[in-house]
């Protein structure tokens, strides 16, 4: 079985099958795969045998090879499924499973697994391995969310943690484990312990260059991103340059070819030039820690670049299938991660793929150019389609970046790592080698900062399943025509017309899009809540001018948002509190705004936030109940903190209540502001009587830790919920999605439907959200709304009583343990946006009269 240029493709049904029932065994939950897991396996290895069987019966015969194929493939999925049942009770163990289904606190020795990454709203994140349990001894993956870190967390130390365990419901999932602060630490022993110190002294001494160079160089050497500028590595995204900063298979090909080079001049034959190069990978794994995705690229090295050094170029693709087989079983938790994914399928680009299109690209460019184009295009085009599933836009110019930037990788990752080796004990040969990898280093952060600042730098593409299909088609297409086969030159023809018309309107739409968003927003919006991520900015209009709550983790999305709804000044700031996933964007209004009402502050950085906007020319107050005012027809009220109060941070969130009068067109608007209110706070609240509401923003980002009391007393039919797409956190949680339905509030997230605008009209309100749901959108409603797609008329859909929407409120609802507060993390932050539609949603008098109304499509959403 052979495929693109005669590679023999014979484990490819193998390699997919083991894939395929390792992702799918992954969801399962993990009762099911303990208890049912043996039955499943004697199934699928008797079908196995059967099908290996028939292939021997058939020896010689046609139908001999696919029924062998068959066997293979069947085979290695039962393989798979036997690692999954066999690994699945010690990835969970009981004492772990009772911990998170009861939510309850433990002590627990973990040792970390990954680097900490940074959360937005402060603490840090890392993979980890569960050693004890209270008092039981386990060995099980968990993710640690930890809000006081205290200091470097090297990987291979021991933490002691008073951690909350919650999820971990499904075979592919991790436990979480949530806690304040380390209680003890152990640092790394031996190996790993030299490997930190070479790590530590290595940032140290790459943070004297300073700039963009002093947080990139670690990151192209090492792949340590700590110190990495947090604009840069937008632009580096926005450039489709962060796969540099990422230990893969580039790196270690690097230092393959540098232990391979080295035992070759020492005059070293083909085997010890291999074993050379192996222990150099090692080493270099060790350094740069063994996390699971280094692990996975150092193996796709091994194999894919060793076959090719060792002249056996013939079974680079078969070692590459090989690999994969061999580390879903020994590993089956890596089937469905994102990274896995990722590094096969630019593996077998540039595999299959590089070679033909270069050939192609040679009959118009000289040979090395067409090389170098080569690699970034197979590469791209391979992973591009999985991409949409966290990022719905496809690069403009990340060919070009990555042509420009890529010659000067090998350079920066290379010296970078010699003044890595060299730091803890020849400090000044280290300098002077850093120094040199600074200028490469400097050329990839000057090529990134410039492609991001070019216009349309990212072209907006169908979200979900599918833009996935429909790119993945005209990425098939256009791979056809790089073969020379004449038996396919009609397709050729075919693929070319099909790939220049969607050339053309793809470049339509980069200029048509914006200006159509633009003009579908409703010019009388009154309530706008902006995607920023994970994190809150909404924004209310008054005829007497805009009240911003909240500004988002970072000023970009702010920006991007007033911009679209052509706001200059804000009238009335209100910043809840200083998570910085509720102020982080506020260099986006300083300087625009004319009165901010405050959080109570909790130390200097907040102080300083005040300073900022007193420079910039707002008038700031800290914001207790009973304040007031007025922007013309939008008036508003403080609700909470209480004065006098000695609450601080999420307990004593502002929270607001605003009501919008009546115009000609529309009918009053009332809404409530809960912040990042939790459970006890809300219930105070809710004895404060804010009176009933239309619109309520749903507190904390839609987390569990919610009273349902005030839910009752708002009474809100809309629920906004802001929050991060693929955010870690589980929000909104689904307990707070039911909490809603069972009340007949209609949620909208950001998540799901982008940037909400709300208008009020005579026969209800109309909702404009720039994003289309995906597919699974349709769950949070129990009757989807239908739309005439040629008119786009109104439906009712049914009307829901008073006694059907209390059904379940008669329940009762036991008042759930105070969870401990969750940091709020940085989400897949959208860096295009999307096509527009609309909704409305009828009459807002009194509650549970009616549900949805009607979803029509404006111009410029895709069919």
């Amino acid at each position: 079985m052979t495929g693109v240029r005669g590679h023999d493709l014979r484990l490819l049904p193998a390699a997919l099958a083991v894939w395929l029932a390792s992702a799918l065994s992954g969801l399962l939950p993990i009762a099911v795969a303990v208890d049912s897991g043996r039955a499943v396996i004697v199934a699928v290895w008797l079908v196995a045998g059967l099908a290996l069987a028939v292939a021997v019966a058939l020896r010689g015969r046609r139908g001999a090879t696919v029924a062998v194929l068959v066997g293979v493939a069947l085979a290695g999925a039962a393989l798979a499924v036997t690692s999954v049942a066999v690994s699945a009770p010690e990835r969970h163990p009981p004492a772990l499973r009772e911990a998170a289904d009861s939510r309850a606190v433990v002590s627990a020795l973990v040792r970390v697994d990954t680097a900490a990454r940074p959360l937005a709203a402060g603490g840090v994140w890392f993979d980890a391995t569960a050693l004890r349990l209270d008092e039981e001894e386990v060995s099980a993956p968990v993710r640690v969310f930890l809000a006081e870190p205290g200091g470097r967390l090297p990987v291979a130390a021991e933490l002691v943690l008073e951690a909350r365990a919650d999820g971990g419901g499904v075979v592919g999932e991790s436990t979480l484990l949530t806690a304040s602060a380390v209680a003890e630490r152990s640092p790394p022993t031996g190996v790993a312990a030299v490997a930190e110190v070479l790590r530590a002294t290595f940032l140290d001494r790459a943070g004297r260059l300073g700039g963009d160079v002093a947080g990139l160089l670690p990151g192209l050497a090492t792949g340590d991103t700590s110190a990495l500028d947090a604009g840069l590595e937008d632009d580096m995204r926005t450039a489709s340059l962060t796969h540099l900063t990422a230990v893969s298979g580039a790196n270690c090909a690097v230092v393959v070819i540098a232990g391979w080079s080295v035992a070759a001049l020492l005059g070293a034959g083909r085997r010890l030039r291999t074993c050379a190069a192996l222990a150099v990978l090692a080493a270099f794994v060790v350094l740069v820690t063994p996390e699971p995705s280094v692990v996975r690229a150092a193996a796709m090295a091994s194999v894919v670049l060793l076959a090719r050094l060792g002249r056996r170029s013939g079974a680079a693709v078969p070692s590459l299938l090989a690999s994969v087989i061999v580390l879903v079983v020994l590993d089956p938790g890596i089937a469905g991660q994102l990274g896995f994914v990722l590094s096969v399928l630019a593996t077998a680009g540039l595999l299959l793929f590089a070679e033909p299109i270069a050939r192609r690209l040679g009959a118009l460019l000289p040979r090395p150019l067409a090389l170098v184009l080569a690699v970034p295009i197979a590469a791209q085009a391979a992973c591009q389609p999985v991409v949409l599933l966290v990022d719905p836009s496809v690069p403009v110019y990340g060919v070009l970046a990555n042509l420009l930037a890529e010659p000067a990788a090998p350079a920066a990752t290379g010296l970078g790592l010699i003044g890595c080796l060299l730091a803890p004990w020849w400090p000044a040969a280290a300098d002077a080698v850093i120094g040199l990898a600074a200028v490469p280093a400097w050329w990839i952060a000057a090529i990134a900062r410039a492609v991001a600042s070019w216009p349309s730098p990212r072209l907006a593409w169908w979200p979900g399943v599918g833009g996935v299909v429909a790119l993945t088609v005209l990425t098939v297409l256009g791979l056809l025509l790089v073969t020379r086969s004449a038996r396919l030159a009609p397709v050729r023809r075919l693929s070319g017309f099909v790939l220049a018309g969607a050339l053309v309107a793809a470049g339509a739409s980069t200029v048509a899009t914006p200006l159509l968003r633009s003009a579908a927003i409703p010019a009388d919006w009154r309530i706008a809540m902006c995607d920023v991520g994970q994190g809150d900015a909404l924004l209310l209009r008054g005829d007497a001018g805009v009240l911003l709550v909240d500004t988002g983790p970072l000023p970009e999305p702010l920006d991007a948002c007033l911009d679209l709804l052509g706001v200059d000044r804000i009238a009335l700031l209100v910043l809840t509190h200083y998570d910085l996933d509720h102020v982080g964007g506020l260099e986006a209004a300083v300087g625009r705004v004319d009165l901010a009402l405050v959080g109570p502050s909790d130390g200097a950085d907040d102080d300083r936030d005040r300073r900022d906007l007193e420079e910039g020319g707002a008038s700031v107050r800290e914001a207790v109940r009973g304040d007031s005012g007025a922007l013309g027809s939008l008036r508003w009220r403080v609700e909470w903190p209480e004065r006098g109060s000695s609450l601080r941070g999420n307990p004593a969130s502002v929270t607001l209540r605003v009501d919008i009068a009546a115009d000609a067109r529309g009918a009053p608007l009332s809404v409530a502001m809960l912040g990042d209110l939790g459970e006890e706070e809300q219930g105070r609240v809710a004895r404060l009587d804010m009176g009933r509401v239309d619109v309520m923003k749903v507190a904390h980002h839609g987390s569990s830790d919610q009273s349902p009391a005030l839910y009752d007393a708002l009474g809100a039919r809309i629920g906004l919920i802001s929050v991060g797409a693929g955010n870690d956190y589980g929000h909104p949680n689904p307990s707070l999605l039911a909490l809603l339905a069972e009340r007949g509030t209609e949620a909208l997230r950001t998540d799901l439907d982008g940037t909400v605008v709300l208008s009020s009209r005579s026969d209800g309100v109309a909702v404009w959200v720039s994003g289309v749901a995906l597919p699974s959108a349709a769950s949070r409603l129990a009757h989807p709304p239908q739309t005439d797609q040629a008119s786009g008329r109104r439906y009712d859909l049914r009307a829901r009583t008073e006694a059907e929407e209390g059904r379940g409120r008669d329940e009762a609802h036991r008042r759930r343990s105070r969870r401990r507060r969750l940091l709020v993390g940085k989400g897949v932050r959208r860096t295009a946006s999307r096509s527009a539609r609309h909704r409305a949603v009828p009459p807002l008098g009194e509650p549970g009269r009616h549900h949805l109304t009607l979803r029509s499509r404006p111009p410029g959403r895709p069919p």
